[in-house]
This record gives C-alpha cells, structure tokens and sequence, in this order.
C-alpha cells in the first residue's frame, strides 16, 4: 500500500481516492449455463451487467459515496444514454439486454453524469446512480 505507484495514483486523483486491498480476486463459476454478471446481484457486485432502462447494458465500474449516498459508478453511455438520460430516471441490474425489466431490477436512479462532446476527444466517459434504499 505505500509504494512509488500508489503515490503516483493518490498524487494523481489529487488525494480523492481510497484504495483498499482486498486480496485474491478467482473467476466466478456459471450458474445453469449464464455468467454472474448477467445475473441479479445482491448484494451489488463490481463487474455485474448494469444500465439505464433504455440502455440495452454495460457493466458496473466501481462505488462511489457523494456526500452520504452510496452511488454506482460507470459510462455516460450505459447509465445516461449518452446524455439523452434525465437525473432520476431508473438504473437496472441486470440490464435490459440480460434481461432485466423497469420494475424488478431497479437498483439505483441517474443523478449525474459528464456530458460527452460531440466533436473532438473525450477524457471521460463517466455517470454515477445512487443506489436506491434497501439495496446492498
């Protein structure tokens, strides 16, 4: 954890970052012939299919706290349809293309995201829900 690297990164992220190790990371097994990840996970796990409701999926990237609320982190194009989205609407584990419905996978509602430009590079692509009361 103190390493020339991990300066770097905490130097970088201009001391916004919290990096924690969390040991050996195994590939999971299928469960009846699907992947994890485009299954319902409750709890909510990194790498698990993830998307706006009109976003047919992408995956979800990291946690995020702002402020107090526990948020989910990913692409403006997975969680605000690049930015044809509006703050509130539903975010869906599993995603509508691994199917997941509006009213069954609900988990998180759109809150921000960095528009994306039209002409010329982006430098992020990134949008975050907060997560919805019960959800782990």
């Amino acid at each position: 954890s103190h390493s020339p690297l991990m300066d770097h990164v905490v130097k970088e992220a201009r001391g916004e970052v919290d990096v924690r190790l969390v040991g050996r990371i195994d590939k999971r097994q299928r469960a009846l012939g699907v992947p994890w990840y485009q299954q319902n996970q409750r709890p909510l796990l990194i790498g698990s299919s993830i998307g706006h409701l009109a976003v047919t999926g992408g995956t979800l990237g990291a946690f995020a706290i702002r402020g107090r609320q526990l948020c989910v982190l990913s692409n403006n194009h997975v969680l605000a349809d690049e930015g044809r989205a509006r703050k509130g609407e539903r975010i869906l584990q599993r995603a509508w293309f691994d199917g997941g419905s509006s009213r069954m996978e609900a988990v998180a509602r759109l809150s921000q995201w960095v528009t994306l430009r039209i002409r010329g590079a982006n430098v992020v692509d990134a949008a975050l829900a907060a997560v919805n009361s019960g959800i782990e």
